[in-house]
C-alpha cells in the first residue's frame, strides 16, 4: 500500500531566465516556468523515502537542486534518483518562455495545475503534496491558499472529483525532491543552462504541453 490515499503525487515547480545559447547570458525578459509532478505508482511509500534518503547519505549531499552547485553533484544526484524505482515523473509546460511578469508566473501555475490535477486524478492518483510556498500574495491570499482555491474551481466545474486532494509540505519531504530535480534539470534544458542533466532522466517521465 502506497498509503491510505491509494497512489500519490509530489509536485513543484522551476523557473528559470531563459539563456541567449552563444553568450550565456540570461535574457530576464523571458523565462520557463514548469512543474513536474512524481507519481508512486508500485512499490511502499516510506521504502522509497527511505531509498532517497540513504542515497543522499551515500552521496554525504543533500539532494535539493539549488543546493547542487556543481554540474557533476548534479549528474550524481540525477543518477541517485533514477535509480530509485517505483516512480513516474510527468512535466506540464508551456510550447514556449513567457514574460517574467508576476501574472505571467501565476497564469502558467495556474494552467499548469489546472492540466496536472486532472491528467493525475485520470491516472489513479487521488493525493498531491506541493512544495509550500506560504508567501503573502494578492488579495491578502497565500500562494499555498491560492493552490487550495484552485482545488476548489476545478471541483465546482467537475474536472476533478471530491476525492482528489492536495497537501503542502517543505523541503523536509524527501519525495518532493524528486520532483524538485526534475522540474530544475527540465528548465535547465530549455533555459540552455546545462543540457547534460535532464537527458539522464528523460526515459522515466511524460511531458505535456498545456
Amino acid at each position: 500500500m502506497n498509503s491510505s490515499y491509494g497512489l500519490v503525487a509530489f509536485i513543484d515547480e522551476s523557473r528559470k531566465p531563459l539563456r541567449h545559447r552563444k553568450t550565456g547570458k540570461p535574457d530576464h525578459g523571458r523565462l520557463y516556468y514548469v512543474t513536474a509532478a512524481a507519481v508512486l505508482f508500485r512499490g511502499d511509500l516510506e521504502e522509497c523515502r527511505s531509498a532517497l534518503l540513504r542515497a543522499e547519505a551515500g552521496l554525504g549531499f543533500d539532494l535539493h537542486y539549488s543546493d547542487l552547485k556543481s554540474s557533476t553533484r548534479r549528474r550524481t544526484a540525477v543518477d541517485a534518483i533514477a535509480a530509485v524505482g517505483d516512480w513516474e515523473g510527468y512535466f506540464y509546460e508551456l510550447a514556449g518562455p513567457i514574460s517574467g511578469s508576476p501574472g505571467a508566473e501565476r497564469k502558467a501555475r495556474f494552467d499548469q495545475l489546472s492540466q496536472a490535477f486532472q491528467d493525475l486524478e485520470n491516472v489513479g492518483v487521488s493525493h498531491a503534496t506541493l512544495e509550500t510556498r506560504n508567501r503573502a500574495a494578492a488579495r491578502n491570499m497565500t500562494l499555498d491558499e491560492r493552490d487550495r482555491a484552485l482545488v476548489v474551481k476545478l471541483r465546482q466545474a467537475g474536472k476533478i472529483s471530491d476525492n482528489f486532494e492536495i497537501a503542502h509540505s517543505g523541503k523536509d519531504e524527501p519525495m518532493l525532491k524528486i520532483a524538485d530535480v526534475l522540474a530544475s534539470s527540465r528548465t535547465d534544458l530549455l533555459c540552455a543552462k546545462d543540457e547534460s542533466i535532464f537527458p539522464r532522466l528523460a526515459h522515466r517521465v511524460t511531458i505535456v504541453t498545456v
